[in-house]
């Protein structure tokens, strides 16, 4: 046996300490929300596949398979799975900088390290096709690239949780008004205009810094956030009557035009699927409001009539925010059971 091939275990294990070592200092050194260098994906990501880059033309050079079938499975896929935890550790890791910008750049630097990792993989085949045949169709990044959609999707979640957090207050003013108070339907109340500069300060910065297709994503998962929270806060309301459920009305039309604008802050043309989701979503809160503003006689058959998925602890959730006791509520739930199919019950 040569000395080179007693002794590339040594090579393999210097290569991995030199590239790990590399991938620490980029991504300590990573400007992240700051710096003249500033673009949509994360300078250390480039690093990283510049040092593979080198690393692979160095055994490319030994001319032999199994040194480049070991560097591959010792070395790369383990720096691309650091590399991967790292991003996902700085998503909700707090700094001085702008925390949505930076979650944008680490969803498009994830798809990135998605798509180069892949073309990683192929280079590398093409490279031990001709030296072995088995080797070469053993390599694969399959773990790595789903590491790096496991973070993408992370970040969205937690880039949606975020910007849920900073409308925080709107729905704490919407759960406060003084709803039995109101007089007459007038404008669209107070929370409305808190929740559309809360958007307007935020969803531009999502758009410009975000790949178009994960900000399409994200708008879309938004609004999936957005609409179950928006319906929990008005069951939370006090003393809701007629009057206030027409505000309500009137409140839920507006948010509705809101929220189909979202990407349009984003200066992105809205996708037909994001129209018909919202617009189907927040015509089911309508829905539920038209319920809610029915007299008791009628409940029932208004809920049956527009809330066509409607469960039983929907209609109870409205028979409270309505205000009816016990005996009316048994009864109406009694007489709303024998009428709903057996898997809405």
């Amino acid at each position: 046996m040569c000395i080179r091939d007693r002794y590339m275990s040594v090579y393999i294990n210097a290569e991995e300490r030199n590239m790990r070592q590399m991938i620490g200092r980029a991504v300590d050194e990573e400007q992240w929300g700051d710096g003249d260098s500033f673009t949509q994906y994360l300078d250390s990501s480039a690093q990283m596949f510049l040092g593979i880059k080198k690393s692979l033309q160095r055994c490319v050079s030994l001319n032999k398979a199994q040194p480049l079938s070991d560097i591959h499975e010792q070395v790369f896929c383990a720096c691309l799975q650091d590399y991967a935890d790292a991003l996902r550790a700085r998503v909700t890791l707090p700094g001085n900088y702008d925390m949505g910008v930076v979650i944008c750049r680490i969803i498009n630097t994830a798809d990135y390290c998605f798509e180069t990792s892949g073309e990683l993989a192929v280079s590398m085949q093409k490279h031990l096709e001709s030296l072995d045949t088995a080797l070469a169709e053993a390599i694969t990044v399959s773990n790595e690239q789903a590491e790096f959609r496991s973070v993408q999707n992370y970040a969205i979640r937690q880039l949606v949780s975020n910007l849920m957090d900073q409308l925080s207050n709107g729905f704490e003013m919407l759960a406060k008004m003084p709803w039995g108070m109101i007089q007459e339907v007038g404008d669209h109340s107070p929370y409305i205009d808190e929740i559309s500069e809360v958007l307007q300060a935020s969803v531009p910065k999502y758009g410009q810094n975000l790949v178009s297709a994960f900000f399409s994503m994200f708008c879309h998962r938004f609004v999936e956030a957005f609409i179950p929270k928006y319906i929990d806060t008005i069951f939370s309301c006090k003393n809701v009557d007629v009057i206030a459920v027409q505000q309500l009305l009137l409140d839920t039309g507006a948010l509705r035009s809101l929220l189909l604008k979202v990407p349009s802050m984003g200066d992105a043309t809205p996708s037909n699927m994001f129209t018909k989701f919202t617009t189907r979503d927040m015509c089911k809160v309508e829905d539920l409001l038209k319920v809610l503003m029915s007299d008791k006689d009628s409940m029932v058959e208004v809920f049956l009539t527009f809330v066509k998925d409607g469960t039983k602890e929907e209609f109870q959730r409205i028979c409270g925010l309505k205000g009816l006791k016990n005996p009316e509520l048994d009864t109406l739930v009694q007489v709303l059971q024998r009428r709903l199919p057996a898997n809405r019950q």
